[in-house]
């Protein structure tokens, strides 16, 4: 069961990135099973992508709001348990 689950996961990563605009090479998409490998390859596309619209960040001072950065996921999941409490 594990082994099925794990290629159907894999086949919705590898959907997920061939529908992409960016085009990632094939032999890095195996990679992408583990989610912590998605933040270590998109942030960098995004910024070059952010640059090129012309948004001006300071982006020494980014963080990944997700459980990879414990501090900041707690934070922004009080902030959404809280504005979803208020009906906002």
């Amino acid at each position: 069961e594990k082994e099925s689950l794990y290629i159907h996961t894999h086949a919705s990563y590898q959907n997920a990135l061939n529908q992409s605009n960016h085009q990632v090479p094939k032999n890095l998409v195996s990679q992408f099973a583990d989610s912590r490998y998605w933040l270590d390859y998109f942030p960098p596309i995004a910024i070059v992508d952010l640059k090129k619209l012309g948004v001006m960040v300071d982006w020494r001072r980014s963080f990944i709001t997700t459980d990879a950065n414990p501090y900041y996921d707690a934070f922004v999941r009080w902030q959404f348990n809280r504005l979803m409490a208020a009906k906002k």
